[in-house]
């Protein structure tokens, strides 16, 4: 469990972002590998959109693609400002980019009503569900009446009652599990216990949203510690048309990486 202060602290201050973050996508083979293998296909139908709003974009991993996707302007956010001065620096040549530092929970700088897409990948896993909880909320004043979003967060609260019983277990035992890689999922390092995907459902209708579907998967883990929510206003055509909400329970997350990893070294290195 993090705070926003020590989310602040680690990714502004700490963290060595001397590969620009691509060092998470590692387990795809590159930042590239993992955008075409595991992130385009499911932006595919949100993509291009006019306005994009990307929440944490760190030092631009995934801005990289979606700037040529936001066909009238893209707004970045994030709560470092050196997470935003990078960005500046590292897409200089865009002028349709817009870069905000925010205080970790508000959009305010985001006109209400603009926004096509809102998007957010490998960084509100580490928001707790009071964080969340607000920028759902700020999200369904931001978004056009037709717009959608499509949000990676945690679902480690969803795990409290398999956390509770490990922790049940006898010390031996629970070293047993550890050396065999079991307990990865009760500690898995940064993720928001608070946050499930039940939550992000809830929090959604509040504000009047509609889920259109949750992704729940595995992140270097046994169980499934994450969860993709795609939503959109409750009275869109886009939620009209979707119908209920679907859930895709999937395990092989990780294991579908280990292949894109392995079909993009077909290629060799990338020439410049």
């Amino acid at each position: 469990m993090a705070t926003i202060e020590e989310n602040q602290a680690m990714w502004g201050r700490d963290y060595d972002w001397s590969r620009r973050g691509d060092e998470w996508s590692d387990s795809w083979g590159t930042a590239a590998a993992q955008w075409h293998f595991a992130l385009l296909p499911r932006l595919r139908d949100l993509v291009p959109a006019r306005r994009v709003l990307e929440i944490a974009p760190g030092y631009g991993r995934w801005t990289h693609y979606l700037r040529a996707l936001a066909t009238e302007q893209l707004t970045v956010v994030d709560l470092n400002d050196r997470c935003i001065a990078a960005c500046k620096e590292r897409f200089a040549g865009d002028a349709h980019i817009r870069y905000h530092v925010n205080d970790g929970r508000s959009l305010d700088m985001v006109p209400d009503g603009t926004i096509d897409l809102v998007f957010s990948f490998d960084s509100l896993v580490h928001a707790e569900a009071d964080v969340m909880q607000g920028y759902v909320h700020q999200i369904a004043r931001k978004l056009t009446p037709e717009g959608v979003g499509i949000i990676h967060h945690s679902n480690m609260g969803a795990l409290d009652d398999y956390r509770a019983r490990i922790t049940a277990l006898p010390f031996l035992v629970r070293k047993l599990l550890r050396a065999a890689g079991r307990l990865d999922t009760i500690d898995h390092q940064w993720r928001a216990r608070s946050m499930t995907a039940a939550r992000f459902v809830a929090d959604a209708d509040a504000a009047g949203l509609a889920v259109l579907s949750q992704e729940l998967h595995n992140w270097h883990s046994a169980g499934l510690i994450d969860a993709i929510s795609v939503f959109a206003h409750r009275d869109s055509q886009r939620a009209r048309v979707h119908g209920p909400m679907r859930v895709l329970r999937n395990p092989d997350f990780m294991r579908d990486a280990t292949h894109a990893r392995r079909i993009a070294a077909l290629s060799g290195p990338r020439l410049r």
